[in-house]
């Protein structure tokens, strides 16, 4: 959610020619889970700090915010998976079970997606 630069850039393109993408980075070296908030990118600390917030909003009953961030990250179909970073047994448990949690409903893809302002690749690294 908070490097969005692939899907600005070229993620449609990948799709429309039949090419995934194995996404990575989608908790934001866990920002948006359980780290206090922090610069990131080109984002503020402010702006992480509405992300999460955002997230949570939209986590509660239904799923946790590390599986809210990952269904984000999974929701464009040219992404095929996530790598992610865990550190404990809990934590792999939530990120394996992502794909039992509902799916992100049209809307909260949109306020997650105006949570933050998109991001576009300005050098190449």
């Amino acid at each position: 959610m908070l490097d969005r630069r692939p899907e600005e850039s070229c993620l449609d393109l990948l799709h429309s020619n039949n090419i995934s993408v194995l996404s990575r980075g989608g908790l934001a070296q866990g920002l948006l889970v359980n780290k206090p908030p922090n610069d990131y990118l080109n984002y503020k600390k402010e702006e992480v700090k509405k992300a999460v917030n955002v997230i949570k909003s939209f986590s509660r009953k239904k799923r946790t915010a590390a599986q809210t961030a990952l269904r984000f990250v999974l929701h464009h179909p040219a992404i095929s998976s996530a790598v992610v970073g865990v550190r404990t047994i809990k934590q792999l448990k939530e990120v394996v079970n992502v794909t039992s949690t509902p799916p992100l409903t049209n809307e909260e893809i949109n306020e997650l997606r105006k949570a933050v302002p998109v991001n576009f690749y300005e050098e190449h690294k």
